[in-house]
C-alpha cells in the first residue's frame, strides 16, 4: 500500500497551484509599506493516514485543495505553498498567509482545513509583520495564469518555483543584514512574527523571510558571495508561486 503521507509535498503544491487560479476574489488590500498579517505553519498533526484509510486521506486531501480556492476567492488567503525535502524540521508541511491583522481570525481560517479538523495537520498561527507586497501576489498569479498557454496550464510547476524560507532571532539586528540580498533582488518577503496562538513556541521579534535561491546550499553559499552572515539562521527548502521572485526584484 502507498504511504499516502509520502505525497504531502506534491500535492500541497497542487494546492497552493489552485489557489492560484482561484485567485482573490476581493481584489488586494491598499499597498502600505507594511502588513500586518497572520502566518500559520501546517505540522503533522497526530493522526496518521493509516488510522483513516487510503479513502478519506484522498477525500481530505481534496477538501485541503478545494478549501484552500475559497479561501482564495474570499480574500482571505494570499499565499501558500509546502516545504521541500529533505525538512529541516521534520513536521514542517507547508504554511498559510492571510490577510488579517486578528490573530484568532486568521487561525479560524487555517482551522476550516479538513485535514486539520481530521488530526491529519496541526496548525500553528503568528502575528506576522511584513512587507505588503504580498498582498499582491494573488494579482500577479492570475496575469501569470493569464499568460499561459493551454499547454502549459497543464504543468502543475509553471507558475511556481523553488525558494527558501528562513527563520532568524532578533529581526532588527538580522533585517539591516539582509541588505546586499535585497540590493541583488533575491529577499522576496521579510517579516517579523509576533504573538503566536496557545501552546505555540515565543518566537516574538524573529524574522521570517524568503530567499530567491533554489536549496538552502545555494542560499548559503549566496550569502557567503555577498558577505552576509547567516548563522543562527533556519534555512528550509520551500515551494510558492513565482510573484515572490517578482516581488524581490522591485
Amino acid at each position: 500500500m502507498i504511504d499516502r503521507s509520502s505525497r504531502l509535498v506534491p500535492l500541497l503544491l497542487l494546492g497552493s497551484l489552485a489557489l492560484l487560479a482561484a485567485g482573490c476574489g476581493t481584489g488586494p488590500a491598499p499597498a502600505d509599506e507594511h502588513a500586518d498579517l497572520v502566518f500559520t505553519f501546517i505540522r503533522t498533526g497526530p493522526t496518521p493516514p493509516a488510522d483513516l484509510g487510503a479513502e478519506r486521506t484522498s477525500e481530505l486531501f481534496a477538501g485541503h485543495f478545494a478549501n484552500m480556492t475559497t479561501m482564495a476567492e474570499a480574500g482571505q488567503l494570499l499565499l501558500a505553498g509546502p516545504f521541500g525535502r529533505p525538512p529541516v524540521t521534520p513536521d514542517l508541511r507547508g504554511i498559510f498567509v492571510f490577510d488579517t491583522a486578528d490573530l484568532d481570525q486568521g487561525h479560524r481560517w487555517a482551522e476550516t482545513d479538513p485535514p486539520s479538523q481530521a488530526g491529519l495537520f496541526r496548525l500553528e498561527s503568528y502575528h506576522w509583520h511584513a512587507d505588503a507586497d504580498v498582498r499582491e501576489v494573488p494579482a500577479r498569479d492570475q496575469a501569470m495564469l493569464a499568460a499561459l498557454t493551454e499547454d502549459e496550464r497543464e504543468n502543475p510547476g509553471a507558475t511556481a518555483r523553488s525558494y527558501v524560507l528562513c527563520i532568524g532571532a532578533d529581526a532588527a539586528a538580522l533585517e539591516p543584514r539582509l541588505a546586499p540580498f535585497r540590493d541583488a533582488g533575491e529577499l522576496g518577503l521579510f517579516g517579523v512574527l509576533g504573538e503566536g496562538t496557545e501552546g505555540a513556541p515565543d518566537r516574538t521579534g524573529q524574522a521570517l523571510f524568503i530567499l530567491v535561491a533554489d536549496t538552502p546550499d545555494a542560499a548559503r553559499a549566496r550569502a557567503e558571495q555577498l558577505g552576509v552572515d547567516l548563522d543562527g539562521v533556519e534555512i528550509h527548502p520551500w515551494f510558492a508561486s513565482k510573484a515572490v521572485q517578482q516581488l524581490a526584484r522591485n
